[in-house]
């Protein structure tokens, strides 16, 4: 039985929509499969713990420079994972400390200088002790030679000459019972209003969890709640040890110049717990 011509042009017709959407419906797998392979690929980068939730970390990875700012030649070994962290990423580090080194105890001068020299040769562009000397009749900032506006202008110098994307100190609740450890960062948050280059770098506070309450009544854990944390124990080609066992290494070098670094490090059991977790919060 002969077609009409009607059925032949509903048949060829049928046919051609049959065959754009197969070519429709394989178009669209071959999107997805090459989405697929760009999203894996992008992921798989990146070590299998990365954790999505910590800023400063995300700013590491994009390779931001860092300027640790603190008020003494040992305040480094509080925030360890952050370097080698930030080296392995390329980012540029330099470390600014306030007080001479000639202050460190006769007994424990050696030692630290040469966990500083070494320090810095691992992971840092710079480090820069600005050398202010104690002096007990000075009317200066708690005893200092060098009044408030006169070590704000030491740091803010280094700052403006390096221009770094992050500034990294204490939260205005220090850390132990040094006032120095706390006026710092109401000291770096005037810098930064007064900074001439732009962007303006990010400032982030690190914060000390495990201390009890203070003389305040309050618990800085309280005051900042520890979502931000920076504690990757994962291992790393470059640095040929894991996270953990980085920051170990420095704390290592610095204990026996730092006397409650060695007795921590010294006490079984604290470093199997690897609980030393670095928790930081963003300011600006």
């Amino acid at each position: 039985m002969r077609m009409s011509e009607e059925e032949r042009i509903s048949i060829s017709t049928g046919l051609q929509l049959s065959k754009k959407t197969i070519a429709g419906i394989g178009s669209f797998i071959v999107i997805i499969i090459i989405c697929s392979l760009i999203i894996y690929s992008s992921h798989s980068s990146k070590p299998e713990k990365y954790v999505n939730t910590c800023e400063l970390e995300k700013d590491i990875y994009s390779g931001k420079s860092i300027m640790g700012l603190w008020p003494h030649p040992d305040d480094e070994v509080y925030t360890p994972g952050i370097f080698p962290f930030a080296k392995d990423k390329g980012c540029k580090i330099w470390v600014v400390t306030l007080v001479s080194l000639e202050s460190i105890p006769e007994k424990a001068k050696e030692s630290r200088l040469q966990a500083i020299e070494w320090f810095e040769e691992q992971y840092l562009e710079e480090y820069i002790n600005l050398g202010m000397r104690k002096n007990p009749e000075s009317g200066g900032w708690h005893g200092w030679t060098w009044s408030y506006e006169e070590i704000k202008a030491q740091y803010k110098a280094q700052i403006e000459e390096k221009q770094p994307d992050i500034l990294l100190t204490f939260s205005p609740y220090g850390f132990g019972d040094l006032v120095e450890h706390a006026r710092i960062s109401n000291m770096i948050s005037e810098i930064w209003e007064e900074l001439t280059y732009e962007p303006k770098p990010k400032i982030y506070w690190f914060i000390n969890t495990n201390q009890g309450p203070r003389l305040d009544k309050h618990n800085e854990s309280e005051l900042y709640p520890p979502t931000d944390i920076l504690d990757l124990d994962v291992y790393s080609e470059k640095l040929g040890k894991t996270y953990w066992e980085a920051k170990v290494e420095i704390w290592e070098h610095y204990a026996p110049s730092v006397g409650p670094l060695k007795t921590w490090l010294d006490t079984p059991g604290n470093l199997e717990n690897n609980d030393r977790r670095e928790y930081y919060v963003r300011y600006k």
